[in-house]
């Protein structure tokens, strides 16, 4: 029986793919990991083409490519939290700089803004911040980005509107979902709303922004609700319910 040849780079490549993926969960070591990502994607090309060990040079092609995904992803989220707490801090040191917002002022805005709880549809205050949900679209994915099993992605299209004198930050992480179980998750990375997904930065006075921000929640779940929180320093929030029944 004539024995099948094997190619060292594709066999290499698929071993380098795995190692990436292992390590592309650990910060500072995925740098390790981008370096062996590059390495197993190198030699699964050369195996592919060269056409020897040709499964463990696709599988090593893959396992590169999907480290590079991970990697991407970990330092993404990791930046959005840094710059959510930068802008929170930014925020703070205005408000104790300005120092003009008086006792009547405040009493007035919490009148105006004693509502807490909305629908979909309805304008949202928080404090200067008018938030709008537009739509609400569901999807099962794609070939190549699915959700978990059992769960299906939520893309919420909101509209944020600056009603103050002052200028107001806007971050996706200002959200979370709320499903039926009572679990509240922040944002889910994904390529299926990269068009339109709500970026991070400041809207001056009378400003206004749209965009969408998809969550993975349970499949049909008729009991989800986004939340928002505008600020680290306060447990005050917004919650828009977003069942049209």
């Amino acid at each position: 029986m004539e024995e099948k040849k094997k190619s060292g780079l594709s066999t290499a490549g698929m071993v380098l793919g795995i190692i990436a993926i292992c390590f592309s969960f650990i910060p500072i070591l995925n740098y390790i990991s981008m370096i062996l990502g590059i390495l197993a994607v190198i030699f699964g090309l050369i195996g592919t083409i060269k056409g020897e060990g040709r499964g463990m040079a696709i599988a090593g092609l893959i396992l590169g490519i999907l480290s590079f995904i991970l990697i991407y992803n970990s330092y993404s989220e990791l930046g959005k939290a840094v710059e959510t707490v930068g802008n929170s801090l930014n925020n703070a040191v205005n408000e104790i700089n300005s120092g003009t917002s008086s006792i009547s002022d405040v009493s007035t805005s919490t009148t105006a803004n004693a509502k807490t709880e909305y629908n979909q549809g309805e304008e949202a205050r928080l404090g200067d911040g008018a938030i709008t949900v537009t739509k609400v679209e569901k999807s099962n994915g794609t070939q190549w980005d699915k959700p978990n099993s059992g769960k299906e992605y939520v893309i919420v299209s909101v509209t944020i509107e600056n009603k103050g004198s002052k200028n107001l930050s806007y971050n996706p992480f200002y959200f979370k979902m709320q499903n039926s179980q009572g679990q509240q998750e922040s944002e889910k990375f994904t390529t299926i709303n990269s068009d339109t997904a709500l970026s991070s930065g400041e809207l001056i006075s009378g400003g206004k922004v749209s965009g969408t921000i998809a969550f993975e929640e349970p499949i049909g779940d008729t009991g989800l609700i986004l939340v928002y929180n505008d600020s680290i320093w306060s447990s005050k929030e917004l919650k828009i319910n977003l069942s049209n029944e």
